[in-house]
């Protein structure tokens, strides 16, 4: 292995660590908002799955984020006297984690581009797809025949009606995704610049973190 290669491989772990570290930052953040210790309920996973989409390769972009939401689930479920609402087998849990690699696929989409008004909308985009997919569920969840009192009907007033619901937690997440991937994003980009100015390796190569 050349000298060339060595350093890009080292660079790449380097990126791929950084994102490991992010992880953990979310694995911390996540239940200190959950228990109100944060305020405006600020999570950072979508930001998290975002960037992993966009900057990390394509392994790493879908598992961490993934594992990171079910680590942060199992410490939300023992944590909370097992709230059943953290429960893996809860009818949420497979609508939240699609709405996760929806995160991810749109960081895909992004993974070339460096302008912030483009990663900017792509976590817009990323906040409307969880918005929609998580207030789907809550309608499915809610309107079952078989509750007592179902929240909504199960037709189109009641599914709109579960969107209407959701508003006021759309904001928080515009807030999140918006604030954790300039964070994300902005901490890679710096260190990329530093690595690039600091090494003679291909740009390119540090960028895509392709392992």
């Amino acid at each position: 292995m050349s000298n060339s290669d060595s350093t890009d491989r080292r660079q790449q772990w380097f990126v791929l660590g950084m994102g490991l570290a992010f992880a953990v930052l979310t694995v911390v953040i996540r239940p200190l908002s959950t228990f109100g210790y944060i305020k405006y309920n600020l999570v950072p996973i979508g930001g998290l799955a975002l960037y992993f989409g966009a900057r990390q390769s394509r392994l790493a972009a879908y598992l961490v984020p993934l594992a990171t939401m079910i680590l942060t689930d199992l410490c939300l479920f023992v944590f909370s006297g097992q709230n059943t609402d953290f429960s893996l087998l809860h009818i949420s849990r497979p609508f939240v984690y699609a709405a996760i690699v929806g995160y991810v696929v749109i960081g895909r989409w992004a993974r070339k581009t460096r302008y912030a008004a483009l990663i900017g909308s792509s976590a817009l985009l990323g906040s409307l797809q969880f918005y929609i997919i998580t207030n789907f569920q809550s309608w499915v969840e809610l309107s079952n025949p078989a509750l007592a009192t179902p929240t909504y009907s199960r037709d189109l007033a009641g599914l709109l009606n579960s969107y209407v619901a959701g508003i006021p937690f759309f904001g928080p997440t515009i807030a999140s995704d918006l604030a954790f991937t300039a964070f994300f994003f902005g901490v890679h980009a710096l260190a990329v610049r530093f690595l690039q100015e600091n090494t003679t390796s291909d740009p390119a190569l540090v960028n895509d973190a392709s392992l």
